[in-house]
């Protein structure tokens, strides 16, 4: 499934967007994470770093596990992964093993999201991502990971409200 506007989850769901960024020049990878829930309210959000250099399709991969293993810290179930890579968002939406170079690493990601009661991933268009992209491009000056669970940070404000209006 395509989402092209942003989009609050169903009552009892919640969702995470996330995305990843690699600086090559500097040797760093970035996940950005937001969990929103079924109000549209941000109830956290993410900024991972990691040094060195994967390829931006296995770094993706990452992003998701990451963000399965952020709903886990957070304690919530019922959760639709969203991000802007479609190739990995099918990778997980299909039931076959993936034989592909990054195919362990989504299967990794596939046994964390099992352990939350219900998810379902969601391929969604960068401009319904883009704060997740934002949080992710931080990530890659960081040496050290960040997460903000009281408010919204100023650099993506702009951006949640712009995708919810426009979704209006």
């Amino acid at each position: 499934m395509e989402i092209k506007k942003w989009t609050r989850p169903p009552q009892g769901w919640y969702k995470i967007n996330c995305d990843a960024a690699v600086d090559g020049k500097n040797g760093r990878m970035g996940v950005g994470l937001i969990l929103i829930d079924h109000d549209g309210g941000v109830l956290a959000t993410g900024s991972f770093t990691k040094k060195g250099w994967l390829d931006p399709t296995t770094v993706e991969v990452m992003a998701t596990i990451r963000a399965a293993q952020f709903c886990k810290e957070m304690d919530v179930s019922n959760v639709l992964i969203e991000g802007d890579a479609q190739k990995i968002i099918q990778a997980l939406q299909n039931g076959d093993q993936n034989g592909s170079r990054y195919g362990q690493l989504v299967e990794d990601a596939k046994l964390i999201l099992t352990s939350l009661m219900n998810w379902k991933p969601n391929y969604v268009r960068r401009n319904v991502n883009g704060a997740a992209h934002i949080l992710a491009k931080m990530a890659t000056r960081h040496i050290v990971d960040c997460v903000w669970r009281d408010g919204i940070l100023d650099c993506i404000c702009d951006i949640i409200q712009a995708e919810q209006i426009a979704s209006a």
